[in-house]
C-alpha cells in the first residue's frame, strides 16, 4: 500500500532526476496451474497512482483494474489526469488466445512528463492522440492520429535542440502518414512530410527540408545546415539521396 514511486525507479535507472515523487498502491491476484498458462486466472488493481516532477504531474482519476483470463488481458476504461494531460486507455490485449486484439487511447499528454525520465532533459508541448489497434498482435490494423502541438526537447547529449514542433500524423490500417510536419530545430526551419508502412513488410519513404539548422557536435564544434533529404526504401534496402 502507497509504495513510494521515486526509490524503485531509482533502482532500474539510477540517473532518474531529483525532485520526482509520486505513490503506488497495488492489489493483485493469481491463480492456477503455472505449467498450463491459458487455465491461470488473474487480476491487478491499481486503487492509486501519481507521480510529480517540478510544476507537472499526474495521477489516475478512478482505480485502474486488469484482468487476465483464457489468455487474453482486459484492461478496464483507464483514465489519467493531470498538468494538461487527460488520456483514457481501454481493451482487450491477448496473450496466449487466437482471440483478436482490440485497443484504444484517446487523449492529451503534457510532454513535460518526458524529464521525468532523465537528468539533463526539459521537455515542453502538448501530444494529442486519438488510437485504436485491432486484429492480430503480430500484424494489427490501427487507425487515428498523433498531433504535436508546441513540442520542444533539449537534452544534454543530444546534438540538436528541438525548440518547436506541430503537426499531425495519420495512421490507417497498416500506414502512417505525416501531415504538416514542421517547426524549430536547431534554431532553423524544418519541414517533414511521407510515409511509412510497417505491414506486411516494412516500406517507408520520409522527406526533411532544413534551413539554418545548427548542430553542435562534436564538443567545440558549430555546424549550420541547409538542404534537403529524401530517405526510402526498406529496413534491408534503402537509400538516402538530397
Amino acid at each position: 500500500r502507497r509504495l513510494p514511486i521515486a526509490p524503485l525507479l531509482v533502482k532500474y535507472e539510477p540517473n532518474m532526476p531529483p525532485g520526482l515523487n509520486g505513490q503506488i498502491e497495488l492489489h493483485a491476484t493469481l491463480r492456477g496451474p503455472l505449467k498450463q498458462p491459458r487455465k491461470i486466472e488473474a487480476q491487478l488493481r491499481i486503487p492509486a497512482l501519481n507521480v510529480a516532477y517540478n510544476q507537472v504531474h499526474i495521477a489516475l482519476a478512478a482505480p485502474m483494474t486488469m484482468r487476465y483470463s483464457n489468455g487474453v488481458v482486459v484492461v478496464s476504461r483507464t483514465e489519467m489526469k493531470g498538468t494538461d494531460t487527460d488520456l483514457v486507455i481501454q481493451g482487450a490485449i491477448p496473450l496466449k488466445s487466437s482471440r483478436p486484439m482490440n485497443i484504444a487511447a484517446n487523449g492529451a499528454v503534457d510532454l513535460g512528463l518526458l524529464q521525468t525520465f532523465g537528468v539533463g532533459i526539459r521537455s515542453t508541448g502538448r501530444l494529442t492522440l486519438h488510437l485504436t489497434a485491432a486484429g492480430e498482435v503480430s500484424h494489427p490494423r490501427m487507425s487515428g492520429a498523433i498531433q504535436l502541438a508546441s513540442a520542444s526537447f533539449l537534452s544534454e547529449t543530444f546534438p540538436i535542440a528541438v525548440e518547436s514542433l506541430n503537426g499531425t500524423v495519420r495512421i490507417s490500417g497498416t500506414r502512417m502518414d505525416i501531415q504538416q510536419l514542421q517547426g524549430t530545430i536547431g534554431g532553423g526551419n524544418v519541414a517533414m512530410t511521407g510515409f511509412v508502412e510497417y505491414s506486411p513488410h516494412v516500406n517507408f519513404n520520409l522527406a526533411a527540408q532544413a534551413q539554418s539548422v545548427r548542430i553542435r557536435y562534436p564538443q567545440g564544434i558549430s555546424t549550420l545546415l541547409d538542404g534537403t533529404i529524401n530517405f526510402a526504401g526498406t529496413p534491408a534496402s534503402s537509400a538516402v539521396t538530397g
